[in-house]
């Protein structure tokens, strides 16, 4: 008996010991072999990234990983061969390899077509494993431009302490996004609704000299997965003849015309540089477009934030530089008149600093008029006749030079007389900006006036909380911009004016969110059907879906219960669209922390997300219907209600 015991234990320990023999073997980093260097497959210890989705390993065997997450299960059947992996699910058959290929010059490259993907809001679900140097960060980042935001936009998430991180963020064109973890940065490229995955290995951002000559430890896949691996190794060596120190510094010192004549040869030296290497080196067709788009543009915004520099004194000591009529068309004509201008890293920058009238004869003009329309505003509206006489004598010592002294009691009066009316002064500076603008971009093209257009308005109306004007709306109407373009202008403008008007819609209840948001609704609603549904606000998808709720919520449903929650969105904007799209029932808005505990609780994996919880308490992720899908999600819940 003994013997037996010692036999069994035997056996069992040397099938332990081929089970993890084959699980070393496995983990790692798996390669297409058809040298582009694409990451396909990574296996960790208890995950597994693939098909730019991470999975958890249910289960293993010396032969294959059975692997699991939020949208089912899948089993891979693994056959180790000479130099490789050969990896087999239900509907493929792929070989990897555990290196990447060395020579470039054999590489394969991907006619990526984004052509459908310019102004199309949707999200980008992006899954990665970050390797630390020492200490696991905490959140990565995703930053990025957005041509009708003055500002950037930023999303974040946690990092586990495994090291694997999901972010799903909002896009609307084709474009690079900045990535920052740790010590890490770095650029990729991404596109509305993909889906992506990414290794970092933070120990290549930690170098002796410049960092940014060095290629980094970088692996991608999914979407675009071979574009950035041809960004990842081009990027060093354009920074290498980029140049950047001594642009700028001529920049600060140079008159116009020289500047402009060394910039012009700069951008001239980035694009001999780009096309010697496409001569050389095959490379996918938009890694070419994206890098020849941003040289032009990145010489453009350095043009026009000369601008800027020229404000100090000239290196001779003559006083300021003053620039030429003609220095702005220098930069102008670098700007493409197509809508895949968008994709520039720079054009953001660029088409700001065309919206922001900051020379000093479109300063001094502004100046001007906006005295004179300020007191106009004042007189007209103020009733007091005692800060009418205020105002009044202000003005005569300001414009009409009257020799009349002001007390600090006075002025600290008009201060008190001036405040009610602060939106409406900002209205008047931003409509005489906006008439000067409109003269300057009168001969541009569509697409640039439609861009320059979108970041005035923005940076003068909408991040103040200001209201348009109607007649600069009427404007808007009339003007020729990019069709797409003016209906987004047109459509930001009206979500302002929805907000500052938010008014109380029936059977919308909007109610406080807890870290527990799941329990909260099983003690909420017990012996109910809950149809949950996670959304976010930027989510062109998720709204779609409110308009066949009227309908949905006809049926005769016993003992269904309707809950929304509002996930990584501007809080004002989920108050408005609760009302705007009519979502009865109970809404929640779940701030980041809260997000993060409820994310890791069902695992989203992107927006929107449907879920039922049964009478009994149970969740259901998996086959639940949209509200789309019509009469199969009302047989859905009628048959969770009649259980």
């Amino acid at each position: 008996m003994k013997a037996c015991l010692i036999q069994i234990s035997f056996i069992f320990f040397l099938f332990l010991a081929v089970i993890s023999q084959a699980q070393t073997s496995w983990t790692g980093k798996w390669y297409s072999p058809d040298g582009s260097n694409e990451l396909i497959l990574l296996i960790d210890k208890r995950m597994v990234l693939f098909e730019s989705q991470l999975w958890m390993i249910e289960a293993q065997s010396p032969e294959s990983l059975t692997i699991l997450n939020a949208e089912g299960k899948k089993t891979l059947q693994l056959k180790q061969e000479e130099g490789g992996l050969q990896v087999k699910t239900e509907d493929k058959e792929i070989r990897l390899i555990p290196n990447k290929r060395p020579d470039l010059r054999l590489r394969a490259t991907r006619n990526t077509d984004v052509s459908a993907d310019f102004l199309r809001s949707d999200q980008v679900v992006l899954y990665g494993k970050f390797e630390p140097d020492s200490l696991m960060p905490k959140t990565i980042s995703i930053i990025y431009n957005d041509v009708f935001s003055e500002d950037q936009k930023k999303y974040a998430t946690d990092v586990e302490p495994s090291g694997f991180f999901k972010i799903i963020y909002p896009l609307q064109v084709p474009q690079e996004v900045m990535v920052r973890a740790g010590n890490a940065f770095f650029t990729m490229i991404s596109k509305p609704g993909a889906k992506q995955g990414v290794y970092i290995g933070e120990s290549s951002f930690i170098v002796d000299g410049n960092p940014w000559y060095t290629v980094k430890d970088l692996d991608f896949m999914g979407d675009l997965a071979v574009e950035n691996e041809e960004r990842r190794l081009i990027n060093p060596e354009y920074m290498k003849v980029r140049g950047y120190y001594e642009n700028d510094s001529l920049q600060r010192v140079l008159n116009p015309d020289p500047y402009q004549r060394y910039r012009t040869d700069l951008l001239q030296k980035h694009l001999d540089f780009y096309q010697a290497y496409f001569d050389s080196i095959p490379t996918s067709p938009l890694t070419q477009e994206m890098a020849v788009r941003n040289a032009r543009t990145y010489a453009a915004d350095d043009l026009m934030r000369y601008i800027w520099a020229v404000r100090t004194e000239s290196p001779d000591g003559t006083g300021r530089r003053t620039v030429p009529e003609d220095y702005r068309q220098g930069a102008l004509d670098l700007i493409e008149p197509s809508i895949r201008e968008l994709m520039a890293s720079n054009f953001q920058s660029v088409a700001r600093e065309f919206s922001m009238l900051a020379d000093s004869a479109s300063l001094a003009t502004i100046q001007s008029k906006m005295t004179g329309a300020f007191f106009d505003l004042m007189e007209r509206e103020i009733t007091e006749q005692e800060d009418l006489e205020l105002i009044k004598k202000i003005r005569r010592v300001q414009l009409e030079g009257s020799d009349e002294e002001l007390g600090e009691e006075e002025m600290e009066q008009v201060g008190e007389i001036v405040q009610p009316f602060q939106d409406r002064i900002m209205e008047l500076y931003g409509e005489i900006g906006w008439s000067l603008l409109v003269e300057r971009i009168q001969s541009y093209d569509p697409f640039f006036k439609s861009a320059v257009a979108a970041i005035y308005i923005d940076q003068n109306f909408l991040s103040k909380g200001v209201e348009v004007p109607t007649s600069i709306k009427r404007e808007l109407e009339e003007m020729e911009l990019v069709p797409q373009m003016k209906e987004v202008i047109l459509a930001n403008i009206q979500e302002l004016e929805e907000m500052r008007n938010l008014t109380f819609v029936e059977g919308v209840e909007i109610n406080e969110s807890s870290q527990n948001i799941l329990t909260d609704l099983k003690k909420k609603y017990p012996g109910k059907v809950v149809y949950v549904d996670v959304w976010a606000t930027w989510c062109g998808p998720c709204i779609s879906e409110f308009q066949y709720l009227k309908e949905l919520k006809s049926n005769d449903f016993e003992d269904v219960v309707f809950v929304y929650l509002c996930a990584q969105s501007p809080k004002q904007s989920f108050e408005l669209m609760t009302k705007k799209y009519e979502l009865i029932g109970d809404n929640y808005f779940l701030d980041d922390q809260q997000y993060q505990l409820f994310d890791k609780e069902v695992q989203i994996t992107g927006f929107p997300t449907y879920m039922i919880i049964t009478k009994d308490g149970k969740l259901i992720r998996e086959g639940v219907n949209r509200p789309s899908s019509g009469q199969a999600l009302v047989n859905q819940l009628k048959f969770y209600s009649e259980k």
